[in-house]
């Protein structure tokens, strides 16, 4: 048994990768198991772009 998973690379690192980087988790979490989503933020900007993106969104 085998599984393709997509990866996505960033050329710079920034905060202009966020909205990217969270349509990408969305697609990922789709369908699957995952029940949980951890963010690292500095500031808490990110978490709540994230938890805002999520809202209503069930496993």
């Amino acid at each position: 048994m085998f599984w393709d998973k997509n990866v996505r690379y960033f050329n710079e690192p920034g905060p202009k990768n966020t909205a990217a980087l969270i349509e990408g988790v969305k697609e990922r979490i789709k369908g699957s198991e995952i029940g949980h989503v951890v963010v690292a933020s500095e500031s808490g900007a990110t978490a709540l772009r994230v938890a805002e993106a999520f809202k209503g969104i069930q496993s």
